[in-house]
């Protein structure tokens, strides 16, 4: 580290008297104070700050770590059959930083720090003020190679000072639990500030006007214990750097607010801050994000007067479904206060089969609209096909008091149902625990070791029901070793008569393992079943999703089922071989699945079944009965079709018509299928973003952890849509065209880069018919990969429909994303329509009636 003093600062300073602000040297720390705080910058550490004491009268020195940390992009130039790289991240706390002091006088401290990395340099110059609790930062960085991200991240370690229950986040006065390095997003600009009032202490972030930031980011965990820190978290995310031109570089300015009184605080804010209208609508939000037919939602309504005023508010709510239906749900009139809010909640039902919709609310004063707010949920009773689908693991999700923060990101991430991954003491006897707390002895074990409480489990499916999120249990055919050792029957042996083991590790003197189980007569999958059934009456599930299969001689991974077959060969407990006990795969696995799903659906019928297994032709024409029974009525992971590293699934055009030819192949029987995320797409990339509107397209579900909104991944938007139209995506009425017709029947003219020939859909509707049309924007390249450019987006796309005999095109509707979820009608010029713009996907829908 170096350090250049130009300010005849020598040795250690006094402390700052009254309202001075000074700046001292003590070894390789700066310390700068003035009547506010007391900040040490760590020269050790690359100029981070690292302590601050705040809080009048009784001072609190509070353990922080404040810097900036820049990611270029680590991708090779061009496809190469590999997954996706990550970043390269560059801390401050790791550069070598310079430090140059600027100015050392009792009205101002400033001093710049420098360093480079590789690729880019950063010069940070930070000024502080008497009196005031805003430490400034003008941020320039300069770079020679594609970079991705640019933060300012603060952490405090003792905010909650052993017992923080009582710390918010304002301005919206809210506890936002941090798990997993997880939080929720505040779009900018902003001011967000961590205060504890019991000792009456807080630090936080500005985003100012004029500035090109994305959002913060922020959580904090406030209650230590014996398995989580007192931790509070800020992050201030520059908009994404990925697509900027090369060599570059971006300016930004922030400040970080060091303590201070709360009504300070938030004047110093909001003079930083645009200045609000008179009339907002705060929030709009539908309390359940999928509720079934006829059952009731709620939606939150906050209205606030921000003018010194009394005002006359005339609110209207209303639901907007499919393209062009509309219907009033509320009408009020409010009389409001100066500078204040008004908080309300509207009692609503859910429509027969509407699926995906908009709650919108609309406010005028004096007849003229100022302001509307608008959010998406839906109605469904298969919540898998009406919203996001997503995972949850034992290993990141087990803490009691972390579930609300567990559901919040999922229902604001859009996600209608989750997996709860590797939860059970054994999948076999253990299915309803009688023990309060239990390591989960499942497949995940030979990766982690946590344990998990029986409170948590019920609490976590609680609070998802209340926000109408559905959560299915992950059940695989790997049980605790122990449960074999107990049952010896239950187990496959190797050809030496050991038992066949999956996989295990051994945690200090405990030994982790699973087994493989004998379990495919129909009798001992019929109350394997009921054992499901009583998890359910024990837990809440709404359905279980699969990661096994009952084909007998088959890998326990179903990812390869298809290579089933006497190589897989094991005995049962009396030394008789597999192929004989079972001599027909498939009957042997449709029977046993029948008579599983037959135990619990016997108990709940509403119970939901999920599976993982391959929907090829191939599949199909193996294990043709256990195929249909994996996929009548049921949510299908297409595990095998995820990895666009190989050549089959490598470029946006093979990965279409993978995803449409299976799902036509199980559709049929009532099953929506999902895909595991392509893996290592990276948040915020093109190729991430047209990959969900790919799959979608294709009738399937992105299957992953959602983006939370407003962060530098973008996958939000693409849920949201997907929820809000999620009958034109994977109502099962609509059937994919065989391409000969796709090509007779529609034509598409705009641009080169316009994809659609994959993804033409036929519904019948009243005796009439309606076409489907999905386009999206693909980049320059054909290959699945990180290195595309932004599209360029493409207008006056003319779609063009060609009628049967007797037919003709009566109305024509756009499905849009950007900038939030709309439906536009478009005029029919001989039977075709022109879409205004095309700037990462659409839905055209023509409907047709008889001549």
């Amino acid at each position: 580290m170096k350090m250049l003093l130009v300010a005849g600062i020598v040795g250690l300073w006094a402390s700052a008297a009254g309202a001075d602000v000074s700046l001292t040297q003590d070894g390789k720390k700066l310390v700068v104070k003035n009547s506010v705080y007391e900040a040490e910058f760590d020269g050790n550490a690359g100029y981070v700050l690292s302590a601050l004491t705040v809080g009048q009268p009784r001072p609190v020195r509070l353990s922080v770590k404040g810097g900036l940390t820049f990611a270029a992009d680590g991708e090779p130039e061009k496809y190469i059959g590999h997954f996706a790289s990550k970043p390269q991240v560059f801390a401050q706390a790791d550069g070598d930083v310079s430090c140059t002091v600027i100015e050392n006088s009792p009205q101002r401290v400033s001093f710049r720090l420098t360093w480079r990395f590789i690729g880019g340099s950063v010069t940070d110059t930070i000024t502080c003020l008497p009196a005031s609790p805003l430490i400034k930062h003008d941020v320039e960085l300069s770079f020679e190679r594609i970079m991705v991200e640019a933060n300012y991240r603060i952490a405090a370690y003792n905010l909650g000072k052993g017992d923080g229950r009582g710390n918010l986040f304002y301005p919206d006065k809210r506890l936002v639990p941090g798990v997993y390095d997880r939080g929720l997003h505040s779009p900018c600009p902003t001011w967000k500030f961590a205060w504890n009032p019991k000792h009456e202490i807080g630090l936080g972030l500005i985003a100012p006007e004029g500035q090109d930031f994305n959002s913060i980011k922020h959580s904090m965990r406030s209650l230590k214990n014996d398995w989580r820190d007192d931790l509070t978290l800020m992050e201030l995310q520059h908009k994404q750097l990925r697509y900027r031109q090369v060599p570059g570089g971006v300016k930004f300015s922030f400040s970080m607010i060091a303590g201070g009184a709360l009504a300070e605080v938030e004047q110093l804010a909001k003079a930083q801050l645009p200045k609000p209208r008179d009339i907002t609508l705060d929030e709009v939000w539908p309390r359940k994000l999928v509720v079934k037919e006829g059952q009731e939602n709620v939606t939150t309504v906050a209205l606030s007067n921000n003018s010194q005023s009394a005002k006359t508010v005339k609110l209207v709510s209303k639901a907007l479904w499919g393209v062009d239906r509309e219907e009033i749900i509320d009408t009020r009139e409010l009389e409001l206060a100066p500078a204040s809010t008004n908080k309300f909640e509207i009692a609503w039902q859910g429509k027969p089969m509407t699926w995906g919709m908009t709650f919108r609310t609309e406010a005028f004063v004096d007849g003229a609209l100022v302001d509307s707010k608008e959010e998406y949920c839906a109605v469904s009773n298969f919540a898998p096909a009406a919203a996001g689908i997503s995972i949850l693991n034992v290993g990141m999700a087990w803490e009691e008091g972390t579930e609300p923060a567990w559901i919040e990101q999922l229902r604001r991430g859009y996600i209608g149902t989750f997996e709860y991954y590797c939860w059970a003491p054994s999948t076999i006897g253990g299915l309803a625990p009688q023990e309060d707390k239990w390591d989960p002895h499942t497949e995940s074990q030979a990766a982690y070791q946590t344990p998990l409480t029986k409170k948590f489990l019920k609490t976590l499916i609680d609070d998802a029901h209340s926000n109408g999120i559905s959560v299915y249990a992950l059940i695989t055919g790997l049980f605790n070793h122990r449960k074999g050792l107990e049952n010896p029957e239950l187990f496959q042996y190797c050809k030496n008569g050991q038992p066949s083991l999956y996989n295990g590790r051994i945690y200090g003197d405990r030994r982790f393992a699973t087994g493989k189980p004998n379990a495919f007569t129909p009798e001992f999958a019929y109350e394997w079943g009921k054992e499901m059934g009583l998890s359910v009456d024990m837990f809440g599930w709404d359905g279980c999703r699969w990661d096994w299969s009952f084909i007998p001689n088959a890998p326990c991974d179903p990812l390869y089922a298809d290579r089933a077959g006497d190589a897989q060969e094991w005995y049962d407990w009396k030394g008789a071989p597999s192929r004989k006990l079972y001599p027909s795969a498939d009957a042997t696995a449709q029977k046993a699945t029948a008579q599983w799903r037959r135990g619990v659906t016997e108990m709940h019928p509403d119970f939901a079944y999920g599976t993982n297994f391959r929907g090829s032709a191939e599949q199909f024409r193996n294990f043709p009965r256990h195929s249909v029974e994996q996929s009548t009525n049921s949510l299908v992971l297409f595990e095998y079709l995820l990895n666009f590293s190989k050549e089959e699934h490598s470029t946006w055009q093979k990965w279409a018509a993978a995803l449409t030819d299976a799902c036509q192949r199980v559709r049929p029987h009532g099953a929506q299928p999902m895909v595991g995320s392509m893996r290592g797409l990276l948040a915020g990339t093109v190729s991430r973003n047209l990959a969900q509107y790919v799959c979608f397209a294709s009738g399937v579900k992105w299957w992953e952890w959602s983006a939370l909104p407003y962060g530098i991944d973008q996958s939000y938007k693409s849920y949201r849509f997907m929820t809000r139209f999620s009958e034109y995506y994977f109502d099962n009425a609509f059937k994919l065209l065989p391409e000969n017709r796709r090509m007779k029947e529609i034509t598409v003219t705009g641009g080169p880069r316009i994809f659609w020939q994959q993804f033409v859909y036929e519904r019948k509707v009243a005796g009439n018919r309606e076409l489907t049309v999905h386009l999206i924007n693909l980049p320059a390249g054909d290959y699945i990969c990180q290195r595309h450019e932004v599209p360029a987006t493409v207008k006056n796309i003319v779609v063009q429909a060609r009628p049967h005999p007797g037919e003709k095109v009566s109305e024509a509707f756009a499905m849009l994303p950007n900038p939030a979820p709309h439906a536009i009608k478009l005029e029919i010029n001989n039977n075709g329509a022109v879409l205004p713009e095309l700037v990462d996907a659409a839905i055209v829908l023509f409907r047709f009636e008889k001549r």
